[in-house]
């Protein structure tokens, strides 16, 4: 199929191929070169938009699922039944193999030039490559377990929650602008984690299922604040100040505390529908997005919750997320049959309209920096980024196909992403490139002081931690810095050298690899 409109309209462009193999991946070099696979050894390619096709035999009747190009002549093809990698210099006339894919099918490929090239795949595992796909290495392992909300109150203090494989919070921390991550389970609570909002650097605020807890030292521990009973829940949770915040949830429930969630009173209810998020631009001014059974609704707030209007109903549309960066711009998301959608408005709510629709895409939430410049994330891996007040969207590269879940920036240019799976993104470029966050899995290693001037410490977790290894040091390029032997339980590095920055360190053994991160300052 093709579109010449941004996807509004389709038409067909070639619709059986050889031995009617279904095809599988598509990939363009430029407007008129492109590449197709389908599942039988076949490469289809164009040189006219699409217009002709011509099917070429690789030599190999394998079923093929991805095809990526560096360049004009230079392009990928993996093989999901045994792994192979095929290459290509002469813009697919020939096609060999030149090796086999150390890790689980990835879901794609994506080369930034001849040689580099990153490979993500299920459950945040991502793999690189430097040297044209001869040789993949683990970039990061990411936890199975999902993230719901993501949550900065300073530069370099930020929370994530979400739940772990049987049901349980999770809640994970970083002190250094996520470079590394701790992280505490409560097998106590059990069900679906919802949104959290810290009103300063250790109080925080969590919706789970139909109660809201509150914590009073950083995540560590959590109490009771507030319930809603069997038949309610909890969606999302912000703070205006220490002690005044708004809770929403189901049925169209509203609710604000004035004493740091001691108490809580209910505003009066004008909708049945769901309300999934809550957002302020100011201490009197704020916003509630929802909706269910195919409706959407905005409600509005101008006298710090005391009384709430309906100001839009979209029919089609309910709203999972809403952001305002100031009185009177702001961004929506929802879903409009299986697309995602976009809605910009300019005047404070009054009037809204369709700023980008996602085929196919579920989109989760959004955030906005300023007027013009915001980001909207959602299901495999999706990222979206506006410069111009959501005249139109640009598609950024998240390197996973994990859904994700929830988006925040603490400034213009670093921003964090969590999604399924334990997928923390991180930017610092605004958005430009996404660095996949530390595992939150327990750590086998240790890295100190952190941030860091001159020198570094790795120190061994492990209780059997007298064996070998060696230490290397990545940019966020994945290029090595740094390389050192290391033995008994712990090494010290010296990163004098290095210019400011974040930097990976991956230590490998005959037993394990473990990868981190530290903050060079």
């Amino acid at each position: 199929m093709k579109t010449t409109n941004g996807g509004i309209t389709w038409t067909l462009s070639y619709d059986q191929g050889i031995y009617y193999n279904p095809f599988t991946y598509v990939f363009f070099t430029s407007p008129d070169t492109g590449y197709v696979t389908d599942y039988g050894g076949y490469v289809y390619k164009t040189t006219d938009c699409g217009v002709s096709w011509n099917a070429q035999y690789t030599g190999y009747g394998y079923p093929y699922d991805q095809i990526s190009f560096s360049g004009s002549d230079t392009g990928y093809i993996h093989c999901i039944i045994n792994g192979s990698i095929l290459k290509t210099v002469d813009a697919g006339n020939t096609w060999s193999i030149i090796n086999y894919f150390n890790g689980p099918n990835p879901v794609n490929f994506f080369f930034t030039d001849g040689n580099t090239g990153y490979s993500p795949g299920f459950y945040g595992l991502i793999y690189k490559t430097i040297d044209g796909a001869n040789n993949w290495t683990l970039l990061t392992t990411g936890t199975t377990d999902d993230l719901s909300s993501v949550c900065f109150p300073a530069l370099n203090r930020g929370y994530a929650v979400g739940n772990l494989n049987g049901g349980h919070l999770r809640v994970a921390r970083t002190n250094n602008s996520g470079a590394t991550w701790e992280n505490w389970s409560f097998p106590s609570l059990f069900g679906r984690s919802g949104s959290v909002y810290f009103s300063d650097t250790i109080t925080g605020y969590l919706t789970f299922e139909d109660v809201i807890y509150k914590t009073p030292d950083g995540g560590i521990n959590w109490y009771y604040s507030i319930g809603l009973g069997p038949y309610g829940y909890f969606n999302s949770v912000y703070f205006t100040s220490t002690n005044t915040g708004y809770a929403v949830g189901s049925s169209g429930i509203i609710l604000k505390t004035n004493d740091a969630g001691s108490t809580w009173v209910q505003a009066p209810n004008l909708t049945s529908l769901g309300l999934y998020s809550v957002n302020f631009p100011d201490f009197n001014t704020g916003y509630a997005v929802g909706g269910g059974g195919g409706s959407g609704i905005i409600l509005k707030t101008v006298d710090a919750g005391t009384t709430w209007t309906v100001i839009t109903t979209f029919m089609t549309s309910p709203l999972s997320s809403v952001y305002f960066p100031d009185i009177n711009t702001g961004y929506a998301v929802g879903i409009n049959n299986s697309n995602g959608v976009v809605f910009t408005t300019t005047n404070g709510g009054s009037t809204w309209t369709t700023s980008w629709v996602a085929i196919s895409t579920k989109l989760s939430s959004v955030w906005a920096t300023d007027a013009n410049a915001a980001y909207v994330v959602g299901d495999n891996g999706t990222i979206f980024k506006t410069v111009n007040g959501g005249s139109s969207w640009n598609t950024l590269y998240s390197g996973t196909y994990n859904n994700l879940n929830s988006v925040c920036f603490t400034d213009l240019n670093t921003g964090y992403v969590v999604g399924e799976h334990g997928t923390i993104l991180a930017t610092t470029d605004g958005g430009t490139t996404f660095v996949p966050g530390n595992s939150l899995t327990p750590g086998t290693f240790q890295i100190y002081p952190n941030p860091a001037r001159e020198i570094i410490t790795i120190e061994l977790l492990k209780s059997n931690n007298n064996f070998d290894g060696s230490i290397y040091i990545y940019g966020i390029t994945g290029q090595e810095l740094i390389r050192q032997k290391m033995q008994g339980s712990k090494a010290e590095i010296n990163i004098s050298s290095l210019p400011g920055g974040i930097y990976f360190v991956k230590y490998v053994s005959p037993k394990y690899t473990e990868i981190g991160k530290f903050v060079k300052e």
